[in-house]
């Protein structure tokens, strides 16, 4: 089995361990694979957005200064059942451990956030509740989903800090 997905390191390119990953090179484990904290595997998710809820660089719960590259993983593969997906239904899925994972591309800021401003408005709405965004890149989304308050919501929520976006709009449904 192989599945290609998206995995956060530090900006530095080492993992939570101090280890740094190369491109184009494959890690193994030989250990039982799991997944979880408790789990064995190299964990990696399907979405790129979804990486960024198990990355949070600082205090912000919003990633900054992180190496996100293009993976895949394969040999025993354990996919983990999101809980999000069955209460919510926006697309949360994709998440494994890999007893084998390629390091196929560490990917630009330019290639990162062309990916956010593709996706439809749910999965946007993720990126951008996720990755600390320039002015400029702000900027881009706000034009590129203006018709979508989810996404513009979560902008000046998680990037302006606006904490008072939300209030303001359930305000408006009454």
């Amino acid at each position: 089995m192989e599945i290609y997905g998206y995995k956060c390191f530090n900006s530095n390119g080492t993992n939570r361990y101090g280890k740094r990953i190369e491109e184009g090179k494959i890690y193994t484990t030989s250990k039982p694979i799991k997944y979880g904290n408790d789990g064995h595997g190299h964990h990696f998710c399907e979405n790129l957005e979804d990486t960024f809820r198990f990355f949070v660089s600082d205090d912000s719960n919003i990633c900054e200064d992180v190496c996100i590259c293009k993976v895949r993983g394969f040999g025993e593969i354990h996919e983990r059942e999101d809980d999000r997906v069955v209460e919510i239904d926006d697309g949360y899925y994709g998440l494994y451990a890999a007893e084998n994972l390629e390091i196929i591309k560490i990917l630009t800021r330019e290639e990162i956030i062309e990916y956010g401003l593709n996706l439809y408005p749910e999965r946007a709405e993720r990126f951008v509740s996720g990755l600390k965004l320039s002015d400029d890149e702000i900027e881009l989304f706000k034009e590129r989903y203006k018709n979508s308050y989810r996404v513009l919501d979560a902008i000046s929520y998680y990037q302006l800090n606006d904490k008072e976006v939300y209030s303001r709009r359930i305000g408006l449904k009454h």
